[in-house]
């Protein structure tokens, strides 16, 4: 963390996205053939989100909390995910053959760069898959939790150490 620094205007601009208190989402989609597709299902996503979110309106500053759901298929994630107050931000357009193995990636370096920076200042980081959430999940800043999935890859390229840190969701 001290050696990363986040430019001066993504912070700026995440912090525009952001409201007071948010829970975000980095909810991932892989291809379904892809070798490595652990990513949680969305009933496992839905429960947990909700266990965050009604945990914090049992504490005892009762503000109102807002989801941010990133993502890489909006469409499939506002199909899947519902919350009392949600947003959803996109990733822009994609390549849909990103490294050759049908990985999503945006191609706008500044809308992903802001969404890297805004993931990280969220109060709650929810991770579910992939390695651009779990770097989040290493800079997090915010003043709660980070919660993960136990993505077999995560632990692989970051460690146990790191991960183990995190909040983990049992199915």
């Amino acid at each position: 963390k001290e050696l990363y620094k986040f430019h001066t205007e993504n912070v700026a601009a995440a912090k525009s996205l952001l409201p007071k208190r948010a829970i975000c989402v980095h909810r991932r989609y892989m291809p379904s053939n892809h070798k490595a597709n652990t990513c949680p299902t969305e009933f496992q996503v839905q429960r947990l989100l909700n266990q965050v979110y009604l945990s914090s309106r049992n504490s005892a500053d009762v503000t109102k909390r807002c989801v941010i759901i990133f993502s890489n298929d909006i469409e499939r994630a506002k199909k899947e995910i519902s919350a009392e107050c949600i947003q959803f931000v996109a990733g822009g357009v994609t390549d849909l053959n990103f490294r050759g193995v049908g990985e999503v990636r945006p191609k706008d370096d500044k809308i992903m760069a802001v969404s890297f920076t805004a993931l990280a200042m969220c109060e709650d980081l929810i991770i579910t898959c992939g390695t651009f959430g779990v770097f989040a999940g290493i800079l997090h800043v915010g003043a709660g939790n980070v919660y993960h999935f136990n993505d077999p890859e995560s632990l692989k390229i970051f460690g146990n150490d790191t991960v183990s840190k995190w909040k983990l969701e049992v199915s």
